[in-house]
């Protein structure tokens, strides 16, 4: 988990992990296994519905708004609220080409879940476009001792 790797490595940082209720007992003992409990703590909750604080520094959103489909505008309020004056969102998405047909291994993966009815996969142009709806603008981050060079995800602030 990135919140566990960044606050391991700087020590001065804490942080919150919000993850569903059915899944966040294994964040919850990755943090006591890497005995990070005083730094980081767990919310659980649904993040297209419930509050995920405020006065962040750093958020980092990795795959969830692939999926916010009808809630992408609100879950994308959302985060502007949750950041700091001069925070900043990293953001990881699937990059869903805008005819579906690339990434390929994320498109064949989710395949059955589509033909099953479930249509809620959003592309890069439709995130990109609720982002700089809510005054998200992209930035190119400079690499502090080659720590950001190998990320796949981008980096934004409020404008």
């Amino acid at each position: 988990m990135m919140a566990i790797e960044f606050v391991g490595r700087y020590p001065a940082a804490s942080g919150v992990i919000f993850e569903q209720p059915s899944v966040a007992d294994v964040p919850e003992q990755f943090v006591r296994e890497h005995q990070l409990s005083e730094k980081i703590s767990i919310m659980r909750g649904d993040f297209t519905v419930d509050s995920i604080g405020t006065g962040y520094d750093l958020i980092i959103a990795s795959g969830i708004l692939d999926f916010a489909n009808t809630k992408r505008t609100s879950l994308v309020e959302k985060l502007a609220c949750a950041l700091a004056p001069s925070g900043y969102l990293y953001l990881v998405t699937h990059e869903v080409s805008d005819d579906y047909l690339s990434p390929k291994e994320l498109i064949i993966g989710w395949l059955s879940s589509h033909l099953a009815g479930l249509d809620n996969l959003l592309t890069k142009k439709e995130i990109d476009l609720a982002l700089a709806n809510a005054g998200f603008k992209k930035i190119a981050p400079r690499p502090i001792d080659d720590v950001l060079k190998n990320l796949r995800g981008e980096f934004y602030t409020l404008s």
